[in-house]
């Protein structure tokens, strides 16, 4: 029997919640590009990465977050492609916007 995900909600500018999961080893935050696209997210920036499949092309969207009563504004969030089983991902990036090391 496979074990249920632990998601957690989000609201990104003030959405509907959203699931989204924790993943300490992505570099960035992210959100699924469908998604991004019905919240009207527009990429600001776009960078060149590396991953375990090479160099790829990561585009980026502003927008605010907002964890229970914790909200985060002007997060960066890489606009790609992922499962749909969830609609983001929360990075490493989170600690630092969170006030951490």
């Amino acid at each position: 029997m496979e074990e249920p995900a632990l998601f957690i909600q989000v609201r990104v500018n003030d959405s509907a919640p959203m699931k989204f999961i924790l993943d300490s080893a992505s570099t960035w935050s992210m959100i699924r590009k469908d998604a991004a696209e019905k919240l009207g997210l527009k990429p600001t920036r776009s960078e060149t990465a590396s991953g375990g499949g090479g160099q790829f092309q990561m585009d980026f969207a502003s927008a605010s977050l907002q964890l229970g009563d914790l909200k985060l504004n002007d997060v960066d969030l890489g606009v790609t492609t992922l499962t749909p089983h969830y609609e983001g991902l929360l990075g490493a990036d989170i600690r630092k916007i969170c006030g951490g090391d």
